[in-house]
């Protein structure tokens, strides 16, 4: 009882410095360390020559001598921001237990301070525990890789059909938590008391000497006080979402509107706890240091002299909460777009591209289509072009425009102009009469502003004088390099476009996929019909750097199969349920598991 009182009491001083300071540092999280680490591994993949990290390639990546340096930066830059974190904690849980209310300028002084000392070479195993403490402390930067990653089958496959291994990787882990409690106090140590890894170490495991399963059944208790207030508290949001689903059913205008304000309070509630989860484990922590130190705890440090004054930080911290969030919403965005995918396997989520535009809802290659496929969420937009008799460029995916535009002759036999007085929409519903035929530029200038990238899939005939050199102008005209790739069947058109274009990305299209593809230079990527992916060729394809992409699949069980072989990029009529099930097995959403489990009663 007397923890659970000196717990509260310390959480009750420091609780809103705290809430402000991990507020703005998880919002810098997301909003600037997330893009900047994402961006400095890339840098590193192409420092060593790769494109795309797979289980066959890890061993070589890892082994070279450059990417062991950069990595080790890279970690160390971790680091130094999550004992800038820890530490903050620390200083503000400190002025915490006497009462004393730290605030955020002074919080951030004395973080810097710890946190610079791990840059010293005597420190630098500390930066191993602090990035171990990554996942529990700053879901911004590793919640895109806990969403996304997926344990290969194969290797929980092999566990299970050996049990020795098995056990040895329990007994690994129970190792770790042994560790783990018997380094209990190292930041605590190193930050309050400015010992270095070795000292704070050997401290810590003094200080837990012979307690050691006291202290485990001490903050196991502590966690599950605070745990069970949260879970109480979102139990009673969630019991009061399905009250009102039974007692407005009916009256929906009401419903919605306080449905909304309790599903508003209920994320609230989520926001608060993920905020305050680290700040409460250390409370929990520090419960115990500071009963372990007795008599001995030195008083907390004299808080800095302030440079601003209290109105003039609360606006500084005003604007600066709004930038981050900002900067946030976008990053959030890319990542729905797919751009933030980092290109490794097992922690890339596969895209969704709309075969044709939104083809099942909407007559297929016509700009109702791509709008509506950008509507629903697609990565990627697949369409098809083909050169009119005076070289323009225009989306048609069948030799002639008879099937979707009523002419008999190619598209290649017109010119741009009597295109243009066709129309391609009646054919699938008198909703859409009266539907061009779109140019391509008209596409490329959509999806630039709407966000969405494209697959450009060229259909070369014997006609055509500028397909290829048409297709790359086009594509530097609207600066469209980085969001779009040039697909065909037509292994000459590739060639043809490289030419023009070097810089542009390619996919080769195949109906079937036999022998030794990586010999294809002027292919990127492999588009492959779904029959033909097997895992085999998945993983030879990614050890060669290409990805892959599966066309065209629209059944539940199809996507899935294709989902376990890791492909990238499934090619769908139906976007909704390919998104879907993409975010189905990489996620889970708490909230519906609570009301699934109340709405049962």
């Amino acid at each position: 009882m007397r923890q659970w009182k000196s717990a509260f009491a310390m959480l009750h001083s420091a609780w809103r410095p705290l809430f402000e300071f991990e507020l703005l540092y998880k919002l810098l999280a997301l909003a600037v360390f997330t893009p900047l680490a994402s961006l400095a591994f890339r840098g590193i993949l192409r420092a060593a020559g790769y494109a795309y990290l797979t289980v066959d390639n890890l061993g070589p990546f890892l082994r070279q001598p450059l990417t062991v340096l950069l990595l080790a930066v890279l970690a160390l830059g971790l680091a130094f921001y999550v004992v800038f974190d820890i530490a903050a904690i620390l200083y503000a849980l400190d002025l915490g237990r006497v009462g004393r209310q730290a605030d955020v300028p002074g919080m951030c002084a004395a973080a810097g301070r710890a946190a610079a000392r791990v840059l010293w070479p005597r420190n630098w195993p500390l930066a191993l525990a602090a990035l171990c403490l990554l996942p529990f402390l700053h879901v911004g930067i590793v919640s895109g890789f806990v969403c996304t990653a997926a344990v290969p089958e194969a290797v929980t496959g092999f566990l299970l059909r050996h049990r020795a291994l098995l056990a040895g990787a329990v007994a690994a882990a129970a190792g770790l938590g042994v560790l783990i409690l018997r380094w209990l106090y190292l930041f605590h140590c190193y930050a309050l008391e400015g010992c270095p890894f070795t000292a704070a170490r050997r401290r810590s495991v003094a200080l837990g000497r012979g307690r050691r399963l006291r202290d485990l059944g001490v903050l196991l208790g502590l966690q599950a006080v605070f745990a069970l207030v949260f879970l109480a508290a979102a139990a009673l949001l969630v019991a009061a979402i399905v009250f009102l689903t039974r007692l407005l059913a009916e009256r929906q205008l009401l419903y919605a509107a306080l449905s909304s304000a309790v599903w508003m309070a209920l994320a609230a509630l989520f926001l608060i706890f993920s905020l305050l989860a680290a700040p409460i484990s250390f409370c929990c922590i520090s419960v115990l240091y500071y009963r372990r130190q007795g008599a001995g705890v030195p008083p907390p440090p004299d808080a800095p002299r302030r440079t601003l004054n209290r109105r003039a930080f609360r606006r500084l911290e005003a604007a600066l909460l709004l930038v981050l969030t900002v900067c946030c919403a976008r990053y959030v965005y890319r990542i729905a777009r797919g751009e933030a995918n980092p290109n490794i396997e097992y922690v890339r989520t596969a895209e969704v591209t709309a075969h044709r535009g939104a083809s099942a809802q909407y007559p297929e290659n016509t700009m109702a289509a791509f709008r509506a496929a950008a509507e629903q969420g697609a990565n990627w937009i697949e369409l098809d072009v083909q050169e009119t008799r005076d070289g323009v460029l225009v989306v048609l995916h069948d030799a002639t425009l008879r099937r979707t535009a009523g002419d008999r002759r190619a598209v290649g036999e017109l010119t741009a102009a009597e295109i243009a007085k066709l129309e391609a929409g009646s054919w699938f519903s008198e909703e859409f009469r009266g539907e061009p035929i779109p140019r391509l530029e008209e596409v490329l200038a959509f999806a630039r502003e709407a966000g969405v990238r494209l697959n450009i899939e060229l259909k070369p005939t014997a006609r055509d004088r500028v397909l290829e050199a048409e297709t790359a102008r086009l594509i530097r005209a609207w600066e469209m390099e980085e969001r779009c790739v040039v697909t065909s069947q037509s292994y000459a058109a590739l060639e043809r476009l490289k030419a023009c274009g070097p810089e542009l990305k390619t996919a080769y299209v195949m109906g079937l996929a036999y022998g030794d593809l990586l010999h294809l230079d002027a292919a990127d990527a492999f588009s492959i019909h779904a029959a033909s992916i097997t895992p085999g060729l998945v993983s030879r394809l990614h050890d060669g750097q290409k990805e892959v992409y599966a066309w065209t699949v629209n059944s539940r069980g199809s996507i899935d199969k294709l989902l376990r072989m890791q492909v990238d990029n499934v090619i769908t009529d139906d976007v909704p349920l390919a998104r879907a099930r993409v975010y189905a097995g990489k996620t889970s959403s708490l909230i519906q598991e609570y009301i699934a489990f109340l709405a049962g009663f």
